[in-house]
């Protein structure tokens, strides 16, 4: 297979925002050529049918317990419910359960993707009118929090897995695996910066995967 083949496009809007990373140009859905074609190997088994049996073990207990219990909460308030928002929370809170609970707060997440993409097609059809608006300050710092909290998820596990090399990750930790798999003749701030735009990307990827939900 030519590698050269899997190289993305090199001007996606989600990539960015003004020059304000977002998900980079390497992460497991931007990345192109070899290196995403190693990582893509390495994360391939996290995704098999096997897996999903190990990560439902792991999700269903929690979708039956704390997520229940807010769903319950929600609906029994009588309160009127965005279904995109509360499905995005939904969502987000399974990452609690796939080692990044100690990132931001599942309802923190929903909201910053929501604003994210809200903004991001500004930058291509408002171009000149957003790029010297006050507007586009907030954002700009909402993603550079965003990126910071998970910085610091990762590169506590980055350092875990320098110093335990011989450790084999668990088959349900998403944030071990990807570790694992970005941690190929880098340094250690080089794997957490890589992993810290995969962690971006997997919070994008998730609203869309509602997005579609929604419109079923």
């Amino acid at each position: 297979t030519d590698l050269n083949s899997f190289k993305k496009v090199d001007k996606l809007p989600n990539r960015s925002l003004f020059g304000q990373k977002i998900i980079g140009t390497e992460s497991i859905l931007s990345g192109g050529g070899l290196k995403w074609a190693v990582k893509r190997k390495l994360m391939s088994p996290y995704f098999s049918k096997l897996n999903l049996n190990d990560l439902f073990g792991v999700c269903k207990p929690h979708m039956a317990g704390s997520e229940l219990k807010r769903w319950k909460l929600q609906v029994g308030s009588g309160a009127k419910l965005d279904l995109h928002e509360q499905l995005s929370i939904t969502f987000t809170s399974f990452l609690q359960v796939m080692g990044l609970h100690a990132f931001l707060s599942p309802e923190e997440i929903a909201s910053n993707v929501y604003e994210m993409l809200d903004v991001i097609p500004k930058q291509l059809f408002q171009r000149w009118d957003f790029i010297f608006s006050k507007e586009r300050e907030g954002p700009t710092r909402m993603i550079q929090r965003m990126r910071a909290a998970a910085q610091q998820v990762a590169q506590a596990q980055v350092r875990h897995a320098i110093e335990n090399p011989d450790e084999e990750p668990a088959s349900t930790d998403l944030l071990a695996q990807l570790v694992r798999a970005n941690n190929v003749k880098r340094g250690e701030s080089q794997i957490t910066e890589v992993v810290v735009d995969d962690i971006m990307t997997i919070c994008l990827v998730m609203d869309n995967m509602v997005k579609q939900i929604c419109s079923l």
